[in-house]
C-alpha cells in the first residue's frame, strides 16, 4: 500500500496517516479478551503501528516525522464503556448473548469495585515526504 501511495503522490508531496500504539486502549482490550481472543483495539507489532511506523514510511519517504498524542478516557459508569466496546463491530459479531451479557455484568462489576475505569489512549500522526 505504501509503494502505492508513493508512486501516485507527486514529488514533493506528504502523506498524513495515523496509527494506534500498543498500550491504545488496552484497559479495555483485557476486558474484551477472554470473550474475543482475536479482538486487537491497540497496536499490533505486526501491523503497522505507532512504534514503526517511522521505519515503515522511511522506506519509501523522506523526511518522516512522528507527533505523539496520550491521554486518557476516564469512565464513571459502566454504560459508555459498554457502548464504545460493543460499537467494535468485529467485537459486537463475535460475542453470542450469553457471552454479550457476562461482558456487560464484567464491565459493571469491575465499575462498582473500583468507582472508575481509566483507559490510556495512544496515538501517533506521521507526516511523510516524497522525495522532490
Amino acid at each position: 500500500a505504501l509503494r502505492a501511495v508513493q508512486r501516485v503522490l507527486k514529488s514533493g508531496g506528504c502523506l498524513v496517516c495515523s496509527a494506534g500504539g500498543r498500550n491504545h486502549l488496552r484497559e479495555m482490550e483485557s476486558l474484551v479478551r477472554p470473550f474475543v481472543p482475536e479482538s486487537d483495539l491497540g497496536g499490533n507489532p505486526e501491523r503497522f503501528g505507532l512504534e514503526n511506523g517511522e521505519d515503515w514510511l522511511g522506506r519509501h519517504f523522506s523526511p518522516v516525522r512522528r507527533f505523539l498524542y496520550r491521554d486518557e478516557l476516564v469512565f464513571h459508569r459502566a454504560e459508555p464503556v459498554v457502548e464504545y466496546v460493543l460499537s467494535e463491530q468485529g467485537i459486537n459479531q463475535s460475542l453470542g448473548e450469553q457471552e454479550r451479557q457476562r461482558l456487560v455484568a464484567l464491565i459493571k462489576q469491575k465499575m462498582v469495585r473500583a468507582g472508575v475505569f481509566r483507559v490510556r489512549r495512544e496515538k501517533g500522526l506521521f507526516i511523510a515526504w516524497k522525495p522532490g
